[in-house]
């Protein structure tokens, strides 16, 4: 993404800053609609910058055309991850480009270990809140049966129908 990005820059030579933003904004665009309104002021403010970008095949550069999760905010692509945490340090001289590498995963990892020192379970926080959640739900629920279904209904709300046909138990 970064690399196409300096190959606009090199190749239309325009307001850098203004190229950089409707660059970063369209590569980003979760949706379709959001891509092509972004598309088009991109095109706009860099002429030639649409022969150009769909050359290059819009599912290599955008999430919106991505036929992969490569470009969400948490990757797996460890090149992605370091790409993101490096911006800022990359106009360093390569010594202290390669401590400030060093120490972000150094940083990363004495993170993760203490995080992982204080888990009680087998299962992260998110899991936790999230099966807490259905338990509180479960909790308030009601259950009718009769011959046919098991019906629940939340407290105060619409009762729903689940489709397991008691007629096949035996009680």
């Amino acid at each position: 993404m970064y690399h196409l990005l300096n190959n606009l820059k090199n190749k239309f030579k325009t307001k850098t800053k203004e190229l950089e933003q409707h660059y970063i904004q369209t590569a980003k665009a979760y949706n379709l609609q959001e891509f092509h309104v972004l598309f088009y002021t991109l095109c706009c403010a860099v002429p030639g910058a649409k022969e150009y970008l769909e050359r290059v095949g819009l599912d290599r550069w955008t999430r919106s055309h991505s036929p992969s999760r490569r470009y969400n905010i948490m990757t797996a692509n460890i090149s992605e991850s370091m790409n993101v945490a490096l911006v800022k340090v990359r106009e360093l001289p390569i010594t202290a480009f390669v401590n400030e590498i060093r120490l972000l995963c150094q940083r990363w990892f004495f993170e993760r270990r203490n995080k992982a020192k204080d888990f009680t379970s087998k299962m992260s926080k998110d899991v936790e809140k999230k099966l807490e959640k259905r338990r509180d739900r479960a909790q308030i629920m009601d259950f009718y049966f009769n011959n046919v279904a098991v019906l629940y209904k939340l407290h105060g709300k619409k009762k729903k129908t689940v489709q397991i046909f008691l007629s096949q138990y035996q009680y």
